[in-house]
């Protein structure tokens, strides 16, 4: 019995020292092609970082994410867990019909900032209403949790998000435009990507034509828009979560056949371009930043349309693939990212001479976690 005691002991700690070994001397990555996400970097050394804590806990985040072979350890632990007859893992459901689902429970929320962040939106709609002539719509579009909760394990600690929702549309009223019920009509069709957070493109398709009304507009029918494939091997955020073997997404896009006279400045003139694409993207993993070629601080949209109109717009990236169908309506569109935007929205809308109306557009799980909608009051 001590000579087994001993062999374990011994193979154990050899594999630790080789595993150790290799993540020493295996190269720092700086980004995660896998789970498109940058990785953690060694942090600097001091003696204030270390006597706070925070020294420790950048050093923790670096080891996990520079683990040697990490995306296989991911792709064993997801494995096990779902052959074991586990629905939830690395938080993502195995959800029905080939979906995974990014999970929050309520312990996930922060409430405190999720009720701040609603009350930024009640003053961004006060000092546009003040500022701009036109209309003010805020929309907080639902994620796949929502629509396809059906899909989702029966037995499972999801967060209320109709709650929230429906929290939001009393207080904000006739200022918002609550994407549910149009998706929720739609929800048997391809409306989610199955291994992404975003919407599918035709899915944004059906949101813009509810979302739309709110300026005064009638939709275009999808018969207006040439429904072009752009690629049948896009593996999204959420499926990187778990590394499971899966089948791959299908990327679409929806092009205008009106002609639109295209002027695409990117912040400040750093580049300009006639297009509301990134052709690039496609080579990549992150086939979503094809549309607008990911996320910027400014974007100026000029479209050609003769409508007297220029939106304002704040958003995630949920309403990147949503901007042809709005660009088919407004003369103009400001795009403004708020984690890279430095400025008041409210107080820059006051220093342009052409914005008419104004829309926020995030989806529901980005939007309570999100850290930077202060701007959007000031």
């Amino acid at each position: 019995m001590k000579k087994a005691n001993i062999i374990v002991c011994v193979f154990f700690l050899a594999v630790l020292a080789v595993l150790t070994v290799a993540s020493m001397v295996n190269p720092v990555r700086e980004y995660s092609e896998s789970e498109n996400r940058n990785l953690a970097q060694m942090p600097e050394f001091s003696l204030d970082a270390v006597f706070n804590g925070s020294f420790t806990k950048e050093y923790e985040e670096f080891v996990v994410d520079q683990f040697v072979w990490r995306d296989g350890w991911i792709q064993m632990k997801s494995g096990i867990e779902r052959a074991l007859g586990k629905t939830l893992s690395n938080g993502v459901y195995f959800a029905d019909d080939g979906y995974y689902i990014e999970h929050k429970s309520a312990t996930d929320i922060d409430a405190e900032l999720l009720e701040k962040n609603i009350g930024f939106l009640e003053g961004f709609v006060d000092g546009m209403s003040q500022t701009i002539k036109g209309n003010t719509v805020v929309s907080v579009a639902p994620t796949a949790a929502v629509v396809h909760k059906d899909k989702l394990p029966r037995l499972n600690d999801e967060f209320d998000w109709d709650g929230m929702l429906d929290d939001m549309a009393e207080r904000l009223g006739e200022n918002f435009s609550d994407l549910r019920e149009i998706m929720s009509e739609h929800k048997d069709e391809y409306i989610y990507y199955r291994t992404d957070h975003h919407w599918t493109t035709d899915g944004a398709y059906f949101a813009y034509t509810e979302l739309i009304k709110k300026f005064g507009f009638e939709p275009l029918s999808a018969h207006e828009f040439d429904r072009v494939i752009l690629s049948d091997d896009f593996y999204g955020t959420v499926i990187a979560k778990v590394n499971v073997p899966t089948d791959a997404d299908t990327m679409v896009k929806y092009e205008p056949k009106k002609d639109l006279e295209l002027k695409v400045n990117y912040n400040l003139g750093t580049k300009v371009t006639d297009t509301f694409y990134a052709e690039e993207k496609l080579e990549t993993r992150d086939k979503y930043a094809y549309f607008l070629g990911g996320n910027d601080a400014l974007v100026e949209i000029e479209t050609g349309v003769d409508s007297g109109r220029t939106l304002m717009l704040a958003k995630d990236s949920y309403a990147n693939c949503m901007i042809p169908f709005l660009a088919c309506h407004f003369e103009k569109i400001y795009i403004v990212d708020l984690r890279y935007f430095n400025l008041g929205l409210v107080e820059y809308t006051k220093t342009l001479d052409d914005v008419t109306d104004a829309l926020v557009l995030y989806n529901a799980s980005g939007f309570a976690a999100d850290r930077y909608l202060f701007k959007l009051a000031r």
